[in-house]
C-alpha cells in the first residue's frame, strides 16, 4: 500500500489535533502521539473511498480508538499499581536479615494456600455447565444476580460438605 503525499499530510494534521486530547498516567504525551500514528496507518489499511472523505474517515476512527486504548491503558495501570509498585520498589536480597528471611514464607499460609487451591480446582471440576459462567463472573468480581448467586453458593457449600465428608471417610477408613 502506497501512502500519498496528500494522505500523509492529512494523517499529520488529524493526529495532532487528537492527541493533545488523551492523557495516561505513566504515559508521555509522545507516546499517545505515537500510538495516533500507528492507528492512523492502520486506518489507511481499511479505508476506501466508498467509505467517504479520508479525513473525516480518519477522525472519527482516530477518535474511537484512542479514547479505547487510553481506557484500556487506565484500567491496566490501575488493576496492576500495586504489583508495579512492588517490583519497582523491591528490596535487594543482600539486604534482608536472617530475620527477616524467615517472616518472609509462613508455612501455615502456603499450607492453606494450597488447600484453597485445591478446593477450587475441585469446584471448578465439579462445577455444572449450567453455573458455569455465572461462577466464573462471581469469581471475576463481576456483580450477577442475586438469584444465581444463591444458586452457586448453595452448590458450593453441598459440594464442600461432601468433600469434608469424604475426607473423614479417608481419615477413618
Amino acid at each position: 500500500m502506497e501512502v500519498t503525499k496528500e494522505q500523509l499530510e492529512i494523517i499529520h494534521k488529524v493526529v495532532d489535533l487528537h492527541f493533545p486530547k488523551y492523557k495516561v498516567e505513566g504515559y508521555e504525551p509522545d507516546d499517545i502521539k505515537q500510538e495516533a500514528y500507528l492507528l492512523a496507518f492502520d486506518c489507511l489499511k481499511i479505508w476506501d473511498e466508498a467509505k467517504g472523505e479520508f479525513e473525516h474517515f480518519l477522525n472519527h476512527y482516530l477518535f474511537c480508538r484512542l479514547k479505547n486504548l487510553v481506557r484500556n491503558l487506565q484500567y491496566k495501570a490501575s488493576k496492576y499499581t500495586d504489583i508495579h509498585k512492588a517490583v519497582m520498589n523491591a528490596s535487594d536480597i543482600t539486604e534482608i536479615s536472617v530475620e527477616e528471611q524467615q517472616g518472609l514464607v509462613d508455612r501455615d499460609n502456603v499450607v492453606q494456600n494450597l488447600e484453597v487451591d485445591e478446593l477450587v480446582k475441585k469446584i471448578d471440576y465439579y462445577l455444572p455447565v449450567a453455573l458455569r459462567r455465572d461462577y466464573l463472573r462471581l469469581k471475576a468480581g463481576v456483580k450477577i444476580n442475586r438469584g444465581r448467586a444463591k444458586k452457586i453458593r448453595l452448590f458450593i457449600k453441598t459440594l464442600l460438605e461432601e468433600l469434608s465428608g469424604e475426607r473423614e471417610e479417608d481419615i477413618d477408613g
